[in-house]
């Protein structure tokens, strides 16, 4: 459903996951009603047609777009495979769970990671949503972290090995992050989804050593292997 520029509307950014992917942004442009409100007229804009939106359009925006643009299926399918090819065979080829392409799994989370990271950076005071099962792009609003978290690792020795585990600070408040559904959006660097907030981290934080905490308390390192586990950890 096409949005009219001659009448007020919104861009949004909106938030869904791929099965292959992992979390993607695309962008849109929403009908406002009469009183100012979200509508459920809207649809998808890209480089290409976001001119005619200029009037509802920041500068920044257009870089934003054109990183939406990037994540999208079909332009990663056309980054790693130039030859004409579906999506469906794609990914059942690179992903397939006996014989998938693991250098090319890594080459594409790499892609769309410093992408996704970028993005997450630019959408701080613009209108971001996570997209409903129907494709509605503002199903659920989300707010981004005004100031960075923190997180802290702590290690706790004793006769069995060592007990670790983060905690993360934020505005001087421990985040009860643990067992409460949090998804981590973006791994490198982490950008953590806990009760529709978007929250990234000092020092570009590698969300794969927050990912096991999500659901588990702490990690039990025995120590005949505390050595080479812990060597893997800081590298």
């Amino acid at each position: 459903m096409n949005v009219s520029t001659a009448l007020p509307f919104q861009l949004v950014y909106s938030l869904f996951a791929h099965e292959y992917l992992g979390h993607l942004f695309t962008a849109h442009v929403v009908q406002l009603g009469p009183r100012g409100q979200l509508t459920l007229q809207h649809q998808t804009i890209s480089a290409k047609n976001a001119p005619e939106f200029a009037a509802g359009l920041e500068k920044d925006d257009y870089e934003l777009i054109a990183l939406c643009d990037q994540l999208q299926q079909d332009a990663v399918i056309k980054e790693f495979w130039p030859r004409k090819i579906t999506a469906a065979d794609f990914f059942l080829k690179i992903y397939n769970p006996e014989k998938g392409d693991k250098p090319m799994q890594e080459a594409v989370a790499r892609y769309v990671q410093s992408r996704l990271g970028r993005l997450l950076a630019g959408l701080q005071g613009k209108h971001v949503f996570i997209m409903g099962r129907d494709g509605e792009p503002t199903w659920r609003e989300l707010k981004l972290a005004p100031v960075p978290a923190s997180v802290l690792f702590h290690f706790r020795r004793n006769d069995e090995g060592t007990h670790y585990f983060p905690t993360i600070q934020f505005q001087n408040q421990r985040l009860d992050f643990q067992f409460k559904n949090a998804v981590l959006v973006c791994q490198q660097p982490a950008w953590l989804l806990l009760d529709d907030v978007l929250y990234h981290f000092r020092h570009d934080v590698d969300g794969r050593k927050l990912l096991p905490f999500l659901s588990k308390k702490f990690i039990v390192v025995p120590r005949a292997v505390e050595k080479s586990y812990f060597q893997k950890f800081v590298a």
